[in-house]
């Protein structure tokens, strides 16, 4: 390896996603308990009605990959990717075992987190996170 040689790094952005997903729950306005159906109704087909939010959050919920492969453009596009994942079957009963959702957590976690907030992750991230907060020296400057 030399010292410009690029590394890949995986599952840089979970932490930040689940940190986004706990904002939400903290306030009231997502019950890690409840099922994910409550939010994304879609989700409910084959076997998924009961699996609660805090399974995809920990991995639990049997969604580790697709059954059917999916065009690239569709892996990098949103809403196919959501679609996909609401039509599938899990592969083990729920809550049974855990197994490293690595190429799935992402999207499962974040359509919770979409139709919960209104917001992608990130958005909302960068608006309720990482932005700084508009309180004493800011918002006299900002004439507030």
């Amino acid at each position: 390896m030399e010292r410009d040689t690029l590394q890949l790094v995986y599952s840089a952005t979970k932490g930040a996603t689940a940190t986004v997903a706990h904002v939400p729950a903290q306030r009231g306005a997502l019950d890690l308990d409840a099922p994910v159906a409550k939010y994304w109704p879609e989700f409910a087909a084959i076997g998924k009605a009961d699996i609660p939010v805090r399974w995809l959050l920990s991995h639990q919920a049997g969604l580790i990959a697709l059954d059917q492969p999916v065009p690239l453009n569709e892996a990098l596009a949103w809403h196919p990717m959501a679609a996909a994942l609401a039509a599938q079957r899990p592969l083990w009963t729920p809550g049974t075992a855990h197994g490293y959702h690595g190429r799935t957590w992402g999207w499962l976690v974040s359509e919770v987190i979409r139709r919960v907030t209104g917001q992608t992750p990130g958005r909302f991230f960068a608006d309720e996170i990482a932005a700084p907060p508009r309180t004493g020296l800011l918002d006299r400057a900002a004439g507030g």
